[in-house]
């Protein structure tokens, strides 16, 4: 559970549909050692050898840390329709993990980590003058149904450092479709569906 310290800091946050993320655009392939180094400090037995499990992956140095390396992968522990998720701060150079992140993604028809799923969205979400997040978006690279009601993707969330964990903070579905009339992926011609966009800001107020 995250304290109320903390969701005293998404106060700060603002849901907006005028201004936009600086979502830089440059997105890198992790350093094959990672995910052993990785593997090794956070006892996961997967990681420590064939890394032909790993179904997504992105790293990307940290504009406020030099010295840091942002990572988020999912890979395949064997159980069937899921994948284990990995977000970590790791030291540039020795690739140890500063502070790090498990959890699962469920997979079905509609959700599936695939190579590309993954992004780092690293623009100044300063919460504080000493608590800076960062961002992990996530798109499923699943078929999803032929014919949808509605879908969602482009999932934001923000992780805040505390001490060796990274605490997620905020999470949203930032671009969606619902259908008013016919269903998306079958083109009938009478097709109507909305389409939601959602950009964040930081407000200049601080608690």
């Amino acid at each position: 559970m995250i304290g109320s310290k903390y969701f005293q800091l998404i106060g700060l946050l603002a849901l907006s549909f005028s201004l936009s993320t600086q979502v830089q655009a440059e997105q890198n392939a992790c350093p094959a050692k990672l995910f052993n180094t990785i593997g090794r400090a956070l006892k996961i037995e997967n990681l420590q050898g064939d890394n032909q499990v790993i179904a997504a992956q992105v790293c990307k140095p940290w504009p406020y840390d030099k010295n840091s390396l942002l990572t988020a992968f999912a890979f395949n522990e064997g159980v069937e329709g899921e994948k284990t998720y990995i977000v970590a701060i790791v030291d540039a150079k020795t690739l140890q993990p500063r502070a790090s992140y498990k959890s699962t993604i469920l997979e079905d028809a509609a959700t599936e980590a695939t190579e590309g799923s993954l992004k780092l969205d690293t623009a100044k979400y300063q919460l504080s003058p000493v608590v800076r997040a960062f961002g992990v978006r996530f798109s499923s690279g699943a078929r999803g149904a032929s014919c949808a009601d509605g879908s969602y993707w482009d999932e934001l969330t923000l992780f805040m450092r505390q001490e060796e964990k990274l605490v997620p903070i905020f999470k949203q579905n930032m671009q969606s479709q619902a259908v008013s009339s016919g269903c998306i992926g079958s083109a009938t011609g009478h097709d109507v569906w909305e389409y939601t966009k959602k950009t964040i800001s930081i407000a200049p107020s601080s608690t």
